[in-house]
């Protein structure tokens, strides 16, 4: 059970692991890995539901998605003072990709909670400083988009209207399309 938890924690890459035993797939009769895995997954539900998705993998969602779109998530652009950042809307937020390019020196604008977070992000590898530009080295989910705008700007954005589709859509509009088309 350990190893299978070990294996969905590493696949979803929601956090870093800090675990000293990599744990071994031993043979196990197939009765009890059975158990294993139910035990896992109510393991799974109860760490979900405490806010804590450790074995759950982040689902991106289509806000503007129609039926006859296949309801695939859009990529959303932030290119707001020389920055260069991709995302995706997810259920939870959204989700900053890999490759994406921020500013390095933070504006005064920034609160010091989110210089810090800047500052841990580096620390756990998800971003590096290169130069005079802060680059996203893995994906990392944001719980909102202003919270993604202002880490990859270094300043406080309204995020709501910064990020945008291809088209120039906001998250915004995006946003009020999908509720206007649940009613």
């Amino acid at each position: 059970m350990e190893w299978q938890a070990i294996q969905a924690a590493t696949q979803t890459g929601r956090y870093e692991l800090h675990n000293g035993n990599g744990a071994s797939n031993p043979h196990t009769p197939p009765p009890l890995e059975s158990d294993c895995r139910e035990y896992l997954e109510t393991i799974s539900v109860l760490l979900t539901t405490l806010g804590y998705p450790l074995l759950e993998p982040v689902r991106e969602i289509s806000l503007a998605g129609t039926p006859g779109e296949g309801g695939a998530a859009e990529t959303l652009f932030f290119r707001e003072g020389g920055t260069d950042a991709r995302a995706r809307p997810t259920t939870e937020g959204v989700l900053v990709l890999a490759g994406s390019v921020g500013k390095a020196i933070a504006r005064p604008s920034l609160s010091a909670s989110l210089a810090r977070r800047r500052v841990a992000l580096v620390e756990q590898g998800v971003a590096e400083v290169r130069g005079e530009e802060y680059v996203f080295v893995r994906d990392h989910l944001f719980s909102s988009p202003s919270t993604a705008g202002a880490i990859v700007v270094g300043g406080n954005i309204n995020g709501r209207i910064t990020w945008k589709t291809a088209d120039g859509r906001t998250f915004q509009q995006l946003e009020d399309q999908a509720l206007s088309s649940e009613t």
